[in-house]
């Protein structure tokens, strides 16, 4: 069986819970609401709501370092914090591992299994927040080679050896849903031109666990996405397609995959971006 790319930027919940008192670690749970946190959250967690903190009123990555320096630092995140994060939704984790790699952060991993795996081993949560020293952190520029806004997405359309994976429902890749959530809803269904579609959770088991790295790549082969001269996902909002870009990345070594994070919000919101089987809201 082959190993992922990457196996540690995955981590067990044996191991995670061996280091809830080590002070190098910084556990974070993101999301889009603090309710399951509130209800319980693994004890040391920090949580990140992803609208508020990670994405702008727009519902765009802020590219201002002095920002994320400021998140890192009152979250207690140093540049050299080994950071964990989990939620109760998997694509949150997409974006979260993403975010931080945006910020070139040296050491972030995923719980494998989320916190899906945490409840479902009876391991202990709280519902106090934990007491949090505010750390020093300086973030360099970003790391734009891993994402993608939308003038390169037009740009890539019908370009040879570019796949646009798009990450969502078939639903809402067939176009014939509209998202009823306001963050990511859209004036306009459908797909990019040319987009191919692996749904983000097939990467996973029925425990929320990832599949091998063996399956894995199979999976995606059999969509047609292969290794190539560059990949770019893209979702509602960049959360499944944070996802699909680690997989991609970190668990098969595939090089050159970009996050459109604006994805469906920005694009199905204009009228000047092109889109297949297209409808229209009300329509």
């Amino acid at each position: 069986m082959t190993e992922y790319a990457h196996p540690e930027t995955l981590v067990s919940t044996e191991w995670l819970a061996a280091h809830l008192d080590d002070p190098q670690v910084r556990i974070i749970d993101v999301d889009r609401t603090p309710d399951a946190y509130t209800h319980g959250h693994i004890r040391g967690a920090v949580f990140w709501p992803a609208y508020d903190v990670l994405l702008n009123a727009e519902r765009k990555v802020d590219l201002d370092p002095t920002v994320a320096s400021a998140l890192f630092a009152r979250s207690g995140i140093g540049n050299d914090t080994t950071v964990v994060i989990y939620s109760a939704t998997h694509s949150a984790n997409g974006l979260g591992f993403w975010f931080m790699k945006l910020w070139r952060h040296r050491d972030v991993r995923l719980l494998n299994g989320s916190r899906q795996q945490w409840v479902a081993e009876g391991r202990p949560l709280v519902t106090e927040r934990p007491a949090v020293t505010p750390a020093r952190y300086a973030a360099p520029a970003p790391d734009l080679d891993i994402l993608a806004v939308r003038e390169q997405m037009i740009d890539a359309i019908d370009v040879a050896g570019h796949q646009i994976v798009d990450t969502r429902r078939m639903e809402e890749y067939s176009g014939a849903w509209f998202g009823s959530r306001p963050p990511v809803g859209a004036e306009r269904a459908g797909r990019i031109p040319g987009s191919t579609h692996a749904h983000y959770e097939d990467a996973l088991n029925a425990d929320g666990t990832f599949k091998s790295a063996d399956e894995l790549r199979a999976f995606y082969a059999a969509c047609g996405i292969v290794p190539g001269p560059q990949i770019t996902t893209y979702c509602a909002g960049g959360w499944r397609a944070g996802h699909t870009w680690f997989v991609l990345t970190y668990l098969l070594g595939y090089p050159n995959v970009r996050n459109y994070q604006a994805s469906w919000h920005e694009w199905g919101n204009r009228a000047d971006t092109p889109i297949e089987a297209e409808r229209r809201a009300g329509a």
